[in-house]
């Protein structure tokens, strides 16, 4: 299994941490904070290179929710489904509701949820498509 480009693992990460919520403005300060670690070394990170000591990138996985042999390789070999997920979709659907003077019952959460833990991608698809239906 070989590795793959920088910049294609820069595009890469860039494409997760979107898809988890995680602000472009900010970000390195976010990631610096979270990981505990010097500004150049996250910018080496969001600019494609792998952490060079193995515990570092495990937490990194950890923590943003990707599978340390997709940041390496590309290729996904298991799925991280864990706490920051969670916390991130719930995030993303209280904002969508704040943003737009929306209040979702139960019911109507929840199949969101569902479908944004699936699919993260399909379910911003969907949460912007019902913006229209709010609209008065």
């Amino acid at each position: 299994m070989d590795k793959i480009e920088k910049k294609d693992r820069a595009n890469l990460l860039d494409k997760h941490l979107t898809g988890i919520g995680l602000p472009t403005y900010g970000r390195s300060t976010i990631i610096r904070k979270d990981m505990k670690a010097s500004p150049a070394t996250v910018q080496g990170w969001l600019a494609g290179t792998l952490p060079s000591d193995l515990m570092t990138t495990l937490n990194f996985c950890d923590k943003y929710g990707i599978c340390p042999w997709y940041w390496a390789t590309g290729v996904i070999q298991y799925e991280l489904k864990d706490r920051h997920s969670y916390k991130s979709i719930s995030k993303y659907i209280r904002n969508f509701e704040q943003e737009n003077n929306a209040c979702l019952n139960d019911d109507q959460y929840d199949e969101i949820f569902d479908l944004m833990y699936r699919n993260f991608d399909d379910g911003k698809l969907f949460i912007t498509r019902l913006k229209s239906f709010l609209k008065k």
